[in-house]
């Protein structure tokens, strides 16, 4: 199956396929096309998202809303910014400047009383107030202390966290591995995630041993056992050894 290019790319991306659904540009307008080509929601909306969990976040001139698969406005557009829903059913949304959480129903389950919020992610959220981040369970308890600078995610029971100006990994149930020698640490990804240290970049495992010493001008995350690397102008792959190809 071949689609045609026919739409616009205003805003300099293509979209990726989710849940069998496209956002395309026409007009300078934002509908959805299935896999084989076939607007099933018109263009519409001056802004849309990708789907998630059957639904997909929509805006016209000013607010948010949720549309599903088919195009039916699901929850109306009432929100000034809207996120995608997770797998728990719940969705990070702005009103009053200010953020909560809603269910597929569009009903405020986690009051919009927080600066920033990120999605739900292995059972929690991180949200911040008065530049403190911290995290939610889905019935809103703060269950990891604001305590950080900043926080992302959690991946594979990790997030990379901020705490004083110096990096660490947190672990779900509230561990944390102050690593104050790194001056960053970037996202895991396959088990390891890379590190700079005085302008160089290595690589630690998930128990924040370095397993690979920073000598790396530039560093990427693994993927199919190898990381992309660069040296002196250089690009090549370093394998979990330390061997490079």
């Amino acid at each position: 199956m071949t689609i045609l290019p026919c739409y616009e790319n205003r805003h300099g991306f293509i979209t990726a396929f989710v849940e069998g659904r496209a956002f395309v540009q026409r007009g300078g307008q934002y509908g959805y096309i299935d896999r084989q080509g076939c607007l099933v929601v018109a263009p519409q909306y001056a802004f849309a998202c990708s789907f998630s969990q059957g639904l997909a976040a929509v805006r016209d001139s000013w607010q948010w809303g949720y549309v599903d698969l088919a195009g039916n406005e699901i929850i109306c557009r009432q929100f000034e910014e809207a996120g995608s829903f997770a797998s728990n059913g719940l969705a990070p949304v702005q009103k009053d400047d200010a953020w909560g959480f809603i269910d597929q129903g569009g009903k405020l389950v986690i009051d919009c009383v927080y600066d920033r919020v990120q999605v739900f992610s292995e059972g929690l959220a991180a949200v911040t107030s008065n530049a403190r981040t911290g995290f939610i369970d889905q019935s809103g308890a703060m269950v990891i202390a604001a305590e950080f600078d900043s926080a992302s995610s959690f991946n594979a029971g990790r997030s990379i966290v901020i705490k004083n100006k110096k990096p660490g990994i947190l672990l779900l149930d509230g561990t944390l591995l102050m690593l104050e020698e790194y001056d960053q640490i970037r996202p895991f990804s396959q088990g390891k995630a890379a590190v700079s240290q005085n302008g160089k970049w290595g690589y630690i495992d998930d128990c924040g041993r370095e397993i690979i010493k920073p000598r790396f001008d530039m560093a990427d995350g693994f993927s199919g056992g190898l990381a992309l690397v660069e040296i002196e102008g250089r690009w090549g792959y370093v394998n979990e050894a330390g061997e490079l190809y």
